[in-house]
């Protein structure tokens, strides 16, 4: 990649600050075990241009020193995105993309809800990767897929 230029880092700036904004004002479906966290349609925007990347890792980090879950969050949390982001580098099809954040939130977030909760039944965490995934492919598909296909400009 290019190195660092003001137009990375302000593209850069606009989409983390998206991501947190919308995470904080619909707080209330952002966090949790049944979670519709509405900013991670913009996760797709790793397929449309990879550099978008460190942005949606930093903004879903800084989206995430609010959370109930503490610490917990900013540190699973953000794992799951970074694990998400990884392998859709090289994926150019929206619906194979969105696979990878339904999966890495679905177990990360579900181990660190077991963890803040001290939940360590197996039936919590089926009900959390559940929902947790759910939610996710709800977000990512419904919004973020259907929502990309409008614009096709972009990809």
């Amino acid at each position: 990649m290019k190195k660092f230029n003001v137009r990375f880092i302000a593209e850069s700036a606009i989409i983390a600050g998206l991501y947190v904004a919308l995470t904080w004002l619909l707080a209330p479906i952002s966090y949790g075990a049944v979670q519709f966290r509405i900013s991670e349609f913009l996760i797709l925007l790793v397929v449309l241009n990879p550099k978008y990347a460190y942005a949606l890792v930093i903004g879903c980090f800084i989206a995430n020193t609010t959370s109930p879950m503490g610490w917990y969050d900013m540190v699973f949390g953000t794992a799951a995105t970074l694990l998400a982001v990884l392998p859709m580098l090289k994926i150019k099809r929206l619906e194979i993309a969105a696979l990878f954040p339904v999966i890495s939130n679905a177990i990360l977030v579900s181990i660190e809800l077991g963890l803040a909760f001290d939940l360590f039944a197996i039936e919590a965490f089926g009900f959390n990767v559940l929902t947790v995934g759910l939610g996710e492919a709800v977000v990512l598909y419904c919004i973020g897929v259907f929502g990309y296909k409008l614009m096709p400009n972009l990809f």
